[in-house]
């Protein structure tokens, strides 16, 4: 029972996304491993290492192949003046291969300025650089803030 404490431990939930995972599978492998080198099953335990290893080496190679990271993070566009929507940024958006996770839009009392705030999947790999300059020209936006979560 001690052991799923410490495998439990080892989960983090930040934001929307979970860690530790294989970290807390591994911990239980390890233990059973333990049990069987105790109770001298030395044989046994050493093909289980072996084949525990060859899996997490096997899974790690197709997971950054096969499976994109994304990061979460969120982008705020202030704009000053204008008929600006929502899409026009959103548009600029995916054609990056960000996904939106949700947005808000934020409006000053007299309607000159505005706000949209968009927490988003990020692709690793991305230009910064040039979404910064797509977003620049979309309409007229006066500073952007990106942030990791």
């Amino acid at each position: 029972s001690g052991i799923g404490f410490l495998g439990a431990g080892a989960i983090l939930r930040l934001g929307a996304t979970v860690r530790g995972l294989t970290t807390a599978a591994s911990v239980w492998a390890v233990a059973a491993v333990g049990l069987a080198v105790g109770a001298g099953m030395y044989v046994p335990a050493v093909v289980t290492t072996a084949l525990i290893l060859l899996a997490l080496r096997v899974l790690d190679r197709f997971e950054r192949r096969y499976i994109p990271k994304r990061v979460l993070k969120n982008l705020h566009v202030y704009v000053q003046g204008g008929e600006v929507r929502s899409s026009d940024f959103e548009s600029v958006l995916e054609e990056y291969g960000i996904r939106i996770r949700s947005k808000a839009v934020e409006y000053s009392h007299d309607k000159s300025s505005h706000q949209f705030r968009y927490m988003m999947y990020v692709p690793s790999g991305i230009d910064y650089d040039k979404l910064h300059d797509r977003l620049l020209e979309s309409g007229p936006v006066y500073k952007l803030v990106l942030d990791d979560i």
